[in-house]
């Protein structure tokens, strides 16, 4: 029976991503957490000290499943940590930390898919120099620096090679754990099942984010007010396919980091006013909206004045990751 057991598990990590294992462990896991808050979330819990020890142990409970199992659940940790004012303390403090750079791949597995995309060609063929370390990961991509023949420097965002297969997989699983909390814990989350999964879907299709950014860079343009604050990196169609975006190298500070922003002189204020009037502008204008505005997606940086002086130049807030 172990030697057996053994075989499958082994078989599931390297031919379908750990795909049931990470499956059985969310269902695990949404199990224990659904129980322990069943039984103790009252005024006087059972088997804890009080609500805020329930809240922090299933707090982390979460955010270990999501960690371990990766891929499109840290995607899911950041949407639970943008809604930290409906969340007990104990988990905005846990889950602020999805915003920070995610585990990345091996060259190895990157190679492999760059090959697969670009009919055999290696990474140099496709993109001249490429390095091999990425600047950047997150939940199902990471993004390396490149710099093709013609000299232009471009970011390469590869999707993670284990993603492909494990979006169906994990999709399913969501959709059984919310059926289950929708049936036994009387929590009405199953109707938001299917915009969900649609949603997730797209963003694994990465032609739909370049499309996304070239429409949303247009409606800026048409914007007085924004056209020079606000700026979305330019893609590259014949270097992109569903599982690899190139668009042009942006530098800048993160949105978050006060210290980078006090050396370009920048006070804090600034890009979270461009912020403001970018989001009203999407809502009220253009019916177009990023819905995953995290520090992660947003850099700040200085441009030349429109005007041509010797001024210290115009804030811009560059918006990333369209899908």
């Amino acid at each position: 029976t172990v030697f057996g057991l053994g075989i499958i598990y082994v078989a599931d990590e390297k031919l379908n991503a750990s795909s049931f294992v990470r499956t059985l462990r969310t269902f695990s896991t949404g199990a224990v957490i659904a129980l322990d808050y069943k039984i103790n979330f009252r005024p006087d819990p059972l088997l804890v000290n009080s609500l805020e020890d329930l809240h922090a142990r299933n707090s982390e409970r979460l955010y270990m499943l999501l960690r371990k199992n990766g891929g499109l659940y840290l995607k899911m940790g950041q949407a639970i940590a943008m809604q930290a004012a409906m969340l007990p303390p104990q988990f905005q403090a846990r889950f602020a930390r999805f915003f920070d750079d995610a585990p990345h791949n091996e060259w190895s597995d990157v190679e492999r898919v760059i090959c697969a995309e670009f009919d055999g060609r290696t990474p140099e063929e496709v993109f001249g120099v490429i390095e091999h370390k990425p600047r950047a990961s997150a939940s199902v991509a990471q993004v390396h620096y490149a710099r093709l023949p013609e000299g232009r420097e471009v970011a390469v965002k590869v999707q993670k090679r284990e993603i492909a297969l494990q979006v169906r997989w994990d999709l399913w699983a969501f959709k059984a754990v919310m059926y289950l909390y929708d049936k036994f814990f009387d929590l009405p989350l199953y109707p938001l099942v299917p915009y969900i999964s649609e949603r997730l879907r797209s963003e694994t299709d990465f032609l739909n984010e370049a499309n996304n950014a070239r429409r949303a860079m247009e409606e800026i343009n048409s914007d007085p007010g924004l056209h020079s604050r606000v700026y979305i990196p330019r893609t590259y169609d014949e270097l992109s396919t569903h599982r690899i975006m190139t668009a042009e190298w942006i530098t800048g500070a993160r949105f978050t980091d006060k210290a980078a922003l006090a050396a370009m002189d920048v006070k804090p204020v600034e890009p979270m006013h461009i912020l403001i009037d970018f989001i009203c502008a999407q809502i009220f204008l253009w019916g177009d909206v990023h819905c995953d505005p995290h520090p992660g997606n947003l850099f700040v940086r200085r441009v030349p004045s429109s005007s041509g002086g010797k001024g210290k130049g115009t804030t811009q807030l560059v918006v990333i990751d369209h899908g």
